[in-house]
């Protein structure tokens, strides 16, 4: 199951899965690179930071932005 970091509330972070669900879990189940906008995976009873997956997100939404903000005229 993949899941993106949402926020941090205290030592609690708020995970969205696949189709939207929100779960809380404690920052201490996930890897320290694990930051708002991250992706992860559940697998083997673990959650592992997915940055193939990160990257290719945080692609997109720049390129969103620049599409957004681009002088057209």
């Amino acid at each position: 199951m993949k899941y993106s970091v949402d926020r941090t509330e205290g030592s609690f972070v708020i995970l969205i899965d696949e189709w939207g669900n929100r779960i809380t879990v404690s920052d201490k189940l996930l890897p320290d690179k694990a930051k708002p906008g991250s992706m992860l995976i559940w697998e083997n009873e673990r959650f592992v930071f997915d940055s193939t997956e990160t990257e290719r997100r945080k692609k997109r939404l720049f390129d969103l932005q620049n599409s957004l903000f681009s002088d057209k005229n």
